[in-house]
């Protein structure tokens, strides 16, 4: 899944999955988690695009159908962080005496 986080609560978010054996037609779908399901537009066989329905922030797997019924079972995993939260921290470490800036 590319990216393999997104923000909370977002709408509009395009996740790319990477798989196998994807087939063309009005059923293909992505599910996120166990119950939000999104149609997917179909790129080749080995990948698909969907559109992240807006979650709370946690990690979700994203499994993905070509019938609407039959689901993959090694989803890959989506993280919708939150969204005032922080993303990364620069550096990463500094001197237990403190004084470094962070970014």
């Amino acid at each position: 899944v590319l990216p393999s986080r997104g923000r909370s609560g977002r709408v509009g978010q395009v996740v790319t999955v990477v798989g196998s054996d994807f087939q063309q037609g009005a059923d293909l779908s992505c599910r996120f988690g166990v119950n939000d399901t999104v149609g997917a537009l179909y790129d080749s066989a080995s990948r698909v695009l969907c559109t992240a329905p807006s979650k709370e922030a946690g990690e979700v797997l994203v499994d993905v159908s070509n019938n609407g019924v039959d689901w993959s079972d090694s989803g890959g995993r989506f993280l919708y962080g939150a969204e005032n939260g922080v993303w990364s921290l620069s550096p990463s470490r500094g001197p237990v005496s403190g004084g470094t800036t962070v970014t």
